[in-house]
């Protein structure tokens, strides 16, 4: 009829069927286009059940009611929102479809509202007279959050036993949150404390990802039995004078071996006339190390 025909705001010149009443424009993909003719604008989109384009229905977000899910504390369930119609319309069929809401405001397509985080809902309206897919509103979020685990969760060190050796203690553990076994890195951090010395240690895990809260464990470091290799020993090359030595050997703790006890030298008999020697080190208990009597080495001599 003359009119000037517009898509997505572009105008349309048609190259065929110039001489009849009807025009054909072939739209491809799945967004929706916008079609004027003259005064008139409709919506279409494809319908890939019909195989065809479709009327996109003449909605906005406030025909629709949203609820959020009563309970957004993580329980390993989905967290289930509602959109109704505003009017209780019966000739529509509404699905909601959840976007988990990333870091920028970007938003990931998942099946399910299940683990803590922030989600977007948006519904694809169907009727005889024609769909909407995609609608939604900036108040169709709600949180997922996480479960604090600190009253339930247990923590168990199931290492055997663990002696003192100057290094880190990691031993094993357990997580379990009633028969759930949970995982390092995606549920919780792990932190060691005071675990070099002997004594009382502690291991911490603070819940991360789908969970909060911090739940500790100790473990005991025994002391370590002391052995000569603790020990540096020295000969001072002594040489009879009819005299008791008093210092003939030294004997001295290595360099970074920390907690022994005090130290005694004994000598297998007074060292005062010319003759081998045999010499041990006693030592009294100390924050790492037992006490020990009579340690020696075959070349402590």
């Amino acid at each position: 009829n003359g009119e000037n025909i517009y898509i997505d705001g572009v105008e349309f010149t048609p190259v065929k069927h110039k001489e009849e009443n009807k025009v054909y424009v072939y739209l491809t993909g799945t967004k929706i286009y916008a079609v004027k003719v003259g005064g008139t604008e409709t919506k279409y989109i494809y319908n890939s059940e019909q195989a065809k384009f479709v009327e996109v229905l003449d909605i906005t977000a406030e025909d629709f009611v949203f609820s959020a899910p009563q309970n957004n504390v993580y329980d390993g369930t989905a967290k289930t929102a509602s959109v109704i119609s505003a009017d209780n319309a019966t000739d529509i069929t509404v699905t909601l479809n959840y976007f988990l809401v990333n870091e920028g405001g970007t938003l990931t397509a998942v099946d399910e509202a299940v683990n803590a985080g922030t989600y977007q809902v948006k519904i694809d309206v169907k009727s005889d007279a024609g769909v909407y897919p995609g609608l939604t509103d900036d108040n169709w979020k709600f949180t997922v959050v996480p479960a604090d685990f600190s009253a339930d969760a247990v923590l168990t060190v199931t290492s055997e036993t663990i002696t003192y050796n100057g290094e880190e203690k990691k031993p094993s553990y357990i997580l379990k949150l009633g028969e759930t076994t949970l995982a390092v890195g995606t549920d919780f951090t792990l932190e060691y404390v005071n675990n070099i010395n002997a004594g009382t240690a502690t291991i911490q895990a603070t819940g991360c990802g789908n969970y909060t809260g911090v739940v500790n464990a100790d473990f005991t470091i025994n002391k370590a039995v002391p052995t000569a290799d603790l020990f540096e020993f020295v000969s001072n090359d002594p040489v009879y004078t009819t005299e008791v030595l008093t210092a003939p050997v030294t004997v001295t703790v290595k360099s970074g071996i920390t907690g022994l006890g005090d130290m005694t030298i004994k000598y297998s008999d007074t060292p005062k006339n010319a003759g081998d020697y045999t010499v041990s080190v006693d030592v009294a208990e100390g924050g790492n190390y037992y006490d020990a009597s009579g340690i020696t080495s075959a070349d402590w001599k």
